[in-house]
Formats: C-alpha cells, sequence, structure tokens
C-alpha cells in the first residue's frame, strides 16, 4: 500500500514527471504531488535539487497546484502490473518532511487536500 514517501512515475503521461505520497490512506486514497522542472513553478515553498531523489537530475520543485488524489489499492495494482505506473526509489525522510512542510504552507492545495495532513 502505498505511503507518505512512496514514488512513482504514471508512464502514459510521459515525460520525466513522477509523484510523491504526501499522505497516508485516508478514505481508499492517498494524496500525491507531482515533481517538475523548477522553470514550471519557481514560486513552489519546496525546491529540490540533484541528489534530493535519483530520479532528479535537474533543479525541480513540487508542483502542488497539480497535486491529485489516487486510490491506493490502484497505485499497487498497477505498479504490480508494472506498464502503467512504474514504482521509484521512496523518497527519503528527510526530503518528504520539506515536501511536505511545503504543502502546508502552499497556496495551491484546497482545503479537502489539507485536511489529509490532519
Amino acid at each position: 500500500m502505498p505511503s507518505p514517501g512512496t514514488v512513482f512515475q504514471v508512464v502514459p503521461e510521459g515525460g520525466n514527471h513522477f509523484w510523491v505520497v504526501l499522505s497516508p490512506v485516508k478514505n481508499g486514497r492517498v494524496l500525491a504531488a507531482n515533481i517538475t522542472d523548477y522553470a514550471h513553478c519557481p514560486d513552489s515553498p519546496c525546491v529540490l535539487e540533484t541528489g534530493d531523489h535519483p530520479a532528479i537530475t535537474k533543479r525541480s520543485v513540487v508542483y502542488y497546484r497539480k497535486a491529485r488524489e489516487f486510490e491506493a489499492a490502484r497505485i499497487d495494482l498497477l505498479i504490480t502490473g508494472g506498464v502503467q505506473v512504474r514504482k521509484l526509489t521512496d523518497c527519503r525522510p528527510e526530503v518528504l518532511a520539506r515536501i511536505i512542510a511545503g504543502a502546508k504552507v502552499a497556496d495551491d492545495l484546497t482545503r479537502r487536500f489539507l485536511e489529509y495532513f490532519h
């Protein structure tokens, strides 16, 4: 089951974007945020550098505006299949803490999404 720090890539979406699970499972769902190039969202409260995660090869940010809910069981199912969702190395706890701290101050998360942290 995905948990905070689980990292995955949705293959059909293309590109190198990947998702970091920010929350524990709540009502069968988890909240995840997309990681993107720094140039796409330079005002993000969480900047990630090369070395923060093996998939990060350039200055990147957490794109809280694109955060979304995923069905936890479906993530597991699709990771097992390995075609539509690819599991990446989990996020280190100290990096996850920075990402969650950014989520709590980001202007882009709805109140409903912020409830995942309570």
